[in-house]
């Protein structure tokens, strides 16, 4: 997956701070709410990975990879529209 199929991947991106403070920009696919009542972002980053073609030649490539966020630790990107993804667990008028 090139550069512009991953920019192109259904989804609304996001910044995601990691736990050691890098910033990856990822695809949120949905917000789930814990038991305890903390909301977690569902992500999919696209991260390296060794593609083999048919003839037996690696290149380098990018595979979507599911990760999972606190909520606190995503900042929208202005001009994406985050209104269609799912959320599971919400309750109404809790969010």
């Amino acid at each position: 997956m090139d550069a512009e199929e991953c920019r192109t991947r259904t989804g609304p991106w996001a910044r995601g701070s990691m736990p050691d403070g890098q910033e990856l920009d990822v695809i949120v696919t949905g917000w789930t709410r814990t038991p305890d009542g903390e909301w977690w972002c569902e992500a999919e980053a696209i991260l390296p990975t060794r593609h083999e073609d048919a003839d037996g030649r690696s290149r380098p490539t990018g595979a979507p990879t599911a990760i999972t966020l606190a909520a606190d630790r995503v900042t929208p990107i202005p001009g994406e529209d985050y209104s269609a993804v799912p959320r599971d667990g919400a309750i109404t008028g809790r969010q």
